[in-house]
């Protein structure tokens, strides 16, 4: 287990968490490379604080993003602080669970750097909260589009097809540069 508490780790290439807790607790961890946390590694941004992955970020853990009996209690593991990507974002199941990555609305992935960041969502169980993307980027859904609510005008580079919650575009304009296959759930337009 890791606790940044406030403090600064930078790591130069590549890291993959396969087991421990990485507690952001008001730190900052900055990956050069990729970063993937698998098998029994779970992270915890509960006490907010910045996560700054330099390429792909790749979430396939075993653990639920609502912890229940971890060492800071229950509660969900991104409901603060910044997940920061420059390359794409990827989520898939383990053989025990579907929801791991679990994105609350004061939880923010953001995207760095231009050209089309994908993301790819296995599970309809999992979803993003608050989604940041430069002016001069695209989103690129492989998987299954779910919903979050727009902050900012967003591009979505290709074909979607949405089944998640609600999208709400919150005055906001959602571009989407393909077909759009909604097959469940609620995209609210007011203002957008």
């Amino acid at each position: 287990n890791v606790n940044l508490n406030n403090v600064t780790i930078n790591v130069a290439n590549n890291t993959i968490q396969t087991g421990g807790r990485m507690y952001v607790n008001g730190g900052e961890l900055n990956v050069n490379g990729s970063y993937e946390v698998s098998s029994t590694g779970y992270l915890d941004f509960r006490g907010a604080g910045n996560v700054d992955v330099g390429k792909d970020f790749t979430i396939k853990t075993s653990k639920s993003a609502q912890a229940s009996s971890t060492v800071n209690g229950s509660g969900w593991l991104f409901s603060d602080g910044t997940l920061s990507i420059g390359g794409n974002f990827y989520q898939y199941n383990s053989s025990t669970t579907n929801d791991n990555f679990k994105s609350l609305i004061d939880h923010v992935v953001k995207f760095v750097g231009e050209g089309t960041h994908e993301i790819y969502f296995e599970s309809a169980e999992c979803y993003l909260g608050n989604l940041t993307v430069p002016e001069n980027a695209k989103i690129k859904f492989t998987g299954v589009f779910h919903g979050f609510k727009l902050t900012q005008d967003i591009t979505i580079d290709g074909d979607a097809q949405f089944d998640c919650s609600t999208l709400s575009l919150n005055g906001n304009t959602l571009t989407i540069e393909g077909d759009l296959t909604q097959i469940g759930g609620t995209i609210d337009t007011t203002s957008g």
